[in-house]
Formats: C-alpha cells, sequence, structure tokens
C-alpha cells in the first residue's frame, strides 16, 4: 500500500467521510496536455507518452473515415495529432477534450481507445502551419495540419497511382495522399497555389480544404 493510500485511509477512520470529501476537493485536478506536450521529443523519435493514457484536448483540425486530428490553438510545429476513432465525428473547429491511448503504428503518434470524449467549445479558428515541401518529411509536422504554396504536380502515376501523387515546390517534392476523397484531378505539370492538408508519417500530404 503506497502513503497517498494509507493517508486516505487514515483520514477517512478518524476524521470521517465528510472530512475526507472536503480534503480531496483541494486536490489539483488532472491537468489536459496540450498536443505538443504528447508529440515533442527532442531526439525525433518516439512520443514521451508512448504506451501511456493521456488526456489530451485540442481543436478538430481534420477528419477521414477512420478518425480525426486535433491540434493546439496556435498551429506550428509539434501541434497536431491524429486520432484513430470511429465512434466521434468533431465537427472542424471543436474544441475536443479526450482521453486516449498513446501509439506509434508505422512510426506515427497517434491516440487510440479513445474515452471521456466532450466537446467543450465550437467554431474555433483551425490554425494553419507554412511549410515548404522539402518539410513535410520532418518528425516535427506529423499530424499538423499544413500549407504549401505555389506548388508543381510532377508525377501523377506514383506507386501506379494507386495511393500517391507527387507534387513539389522549389524546395523539393512531396506525396500527396488519397486516403480521403476530394474533388481534384491531378495532372502532370499542372500548377496550384496552394495544397492544405495533414501531414503523415510517410512524408504525405492528405488534402483538406
Amino acid at each position: 500500500m503506497n502513503a497517498f493510500v494509507s493517508t486516505l485511509l487514515s483520514l477517512h477512520r478518524w476524521r470521517g467521510p465528510l472530512f475526507l470529501a472536503a480534503w480531496l476537493a483541494l486536490l489539483p485536478s488532472v491537468r489536459a496536455l496540450t498536443v505538443s506536450n504528447v508529440q515533442y521529443t527532442a531526439s525525433g523519435g518516439a512520443s514521451p507518452q508512448l504506451g501511456n493514457r493521456v488526456t489530451v484536448s485540442g481543436i478538430a483540425s481534420y477528419a477521414d473515415p477512420s478518425g480525426y486530428a486535433l491540434c493546439d490553438t496556435n498551429g506550428g510545429p509539434w501541434s497536431g495529432i491524429y486520432v484513430a476513432d470511429v465512434f466521434h465525428r468533431p465537427n472542424l473547429g471543436d474544441h475536443v477534450s479526450l482521453q486516449g491511448l498513446v501509439q506509434e503504428p508505422n512510426s506515427m503518434t497517434v491516440l487510440t481507445n479513445v474515452a471521456n470524449y466532450s466537446v467543450t467549445a465550437s467554431n474555433q479558428a483551425v490554425p494553419v502551419t507554412p511549410i515548404l515541401a522539402r518539410q513535410v518529411t520532418n518528425e516535427s509536422y506529423e499530424g499538423v495540419l499544413v500549407r504549401i504554396t505555389n506548388i508543381t504536380v510532377r508525377n501523377t502515376n506514383y506507386n501506379n497511382g494507386r495511393v500517391f501523387w507527387q507534387a513539389g515546390d522549389s524546395s523539393g517534392n512531396f506525396l500527396v495522399a488519397t486516403r480521403a476523397p476530394y474533388r481534384y484531378i491531378w495532372r502532370t505539370n499542372a500548377t496550384l497555389t496552394a495544397l492544405q492538408g495533414l501531414v503523415w508519417t510517410n512524408a504525405a500530404v492528405s488534402p483538406r480544404f
């Protein structure tokens, strides 16, 4: 028996349940982590929270048939995370609080086994982080809603065109996923003012507008 439990039993035995309830009310509540608290790692490797159940709050920034993403209010590096959850469907801009298990399937930090889901606010501004094409491979942008400007379609038949097409800017190329349906027919050498979407660990962006 640890010291904390022993103290609770002693308070209940000698002071009574009303005193114990009052004492517990003075304890600080569990603070929800920000997304960057879960994602940030100085080494660029796995989340420091890997394998833990955590309480996280953030703004819904993206959704697809398998889940959604949450982000911190100000966006930027380390600010986004994907939630593998088919039982809840936030609207973009909802401020969500939930508990989830931190896992790393295919080296991508995600939250699974969601519980205690609640929407605490709606119609919040969804931050979009501007990056260059070469930055799509950076660990810090995994799960982040990003915007890449002045791009050109490089290859419409990447991997036989079944999963990705390829685009780029002056800094390099990146893959564009077809994970969730969208209305755009990509053509080689076509130019786009911008592309906006969620960054995945395989250096791909899943468009969302």
